[in-house]
């Protein structure tokens, strides 16, 4: 029976031994897998997080100096054209077609070329009622109406027939759609 006992307890310290050399190998493994796995996830993480706070943080400097008006105005042409070559932008106008029940949209971004500094100006001063103007046009039409592509050309005599109502010293010209996305 000592005999017994003494086996017994062999066999346990083995089995222990076996067990904490088992938790030892696993240790390593985890660390192994760490040194492997981790730290280069980790570098790639602060790279893409350097990249996100360049791009949308930090301004450069040409961003930082640069002129453009704030309530969607610019002007167009370069230095020594014609000064009757004005052109108001209206940006990313949202706007729900006619009979789409707000399930779909447009999203258009339009300039309105003057025809003289007068207008543009006027244009600038007016700039709710040219969003209004725009808003009441897109929002007439239907969906296939502003989907075909031999319409848009009537829809830009429209848009410039109802903005030039607005005006008293000039008229819009011409309208150019820098934007036009059908969702």
């Amino acid at each position: 029976m000592a005999k017994e006992t003494l086996q017994q307890t062999q066999q346990a310290q083995q089995s222990t031994e076996t067990q904490t050399q088992q938790q030892t190998t696993q240790q390593k493994l985890s660390v192994k897998k760490i040194l492997l796995i981790g730290i280069p996830l980790f570098i790639v993480q602060v790279i893409i997080v350097y990249l996100i706070v360049v791009e949308f943080v930090v301004k450069t400097p040409s961003q930082a100096d640069s002129k453009t008006p704030s309530s969607g105005q610019t002007i167009a042409g370069t230095e020594g054209s014609d000064t009757s070559d004005k052109i108001y932008v209206v940006k990313d106008l949202i706007v729900n077609p006619s009979g789409t029940n707000g399930n779909r949209y447009l999203l258009v971004s339009v300039g309105l070329e003057t025809s003289n500094r007068a207008a543009f100006q006027e244009l600038s001063q007016k700039d709710l009622q040219v969003r209004d103007v725009l808003n009441t046009v897109f929002t007439s039409k239907t969906l296939l109406e502003l989907i075909d592509v031999s319409k848009r050309e009537n829809l830009r005599n429209e848009i410039a027939k109802r903005s030039s109502e607005l005006l008293k010293n000039g008229s819009v010209v011409r309208v150019y759609f820098s934007k036009y996305i059908i969702q």
